[in-house]
């Protein structure tokens, strides 16, 4: 949401201070509900949202994105981390109020997790909530420094 103020703000800047007369760059809106930043270009004369790009993800993460990929949108998938179990994005805002459990952000992607001990009654909850759950082991012991191979070794029901 840009004001009129706003814009004619980030206008009058441009041509008043030398350093930005003729250049892009970017406004904070601390103002506004959203408090997001906008790119404002004087050759242009517009104001856009700044877009937040997210760090890179982990080869971990990477590793879930890929597996999540394979299966369908209505399965969630819980990947083993060592003794937990994690749930990460879509799947963990959907499961962490199922299984009632804390629903936290890391890099702001949502994950939720339990401890592999109690999975079968966390399964269990889920299951009996009409969710369909993917169980992805890992296939040999963690080794510092390298990732760890996982696979789907279940689909339940």
């Amino acid at each position: 949401m840009i004001t009129p103020d706003l814009f004619q703000w980030a206008e009058a800047w441009a041509h008043v201070s030398p350093q930005f007369r003729g250049h892009s760059f970017t406004v904070p809106t601390f103002g506004l509900p959203d408090k997001s930043e906008h790119h404002f270009s004087p050759q242009l004369n517009t104001m856009k949202p700044t877009s937040k790009q997210q760090p890179p993800a982990s080869p971990m993460f990477a590793q879930y994105q890929a597996m999540r990929a394979e299966l369908p949108a209505d399965v969630l998938l819980c990947f083993r981390l060592g003794d937990f179990y994690e749930i990460f994005s879509d799947d963990a805002t959907t499961a962490a109020p199922i299984l009632k459990i804390a629903l936290t952000k890391r890099n702001t992607i949502p994950m939720c997790g339990f401890p592999t001990h109690s999975a079968q009654g966390y399964i269990a909850r889920l299951i009996a909530a009409g969710k369909r759950v993917a169980i992805a082991e890992q296939m040999e012991a963690p080794k510092p420094g390298s990732l760890t191979p996982r696979a789907i070794t279940q689909t339940l029901p």
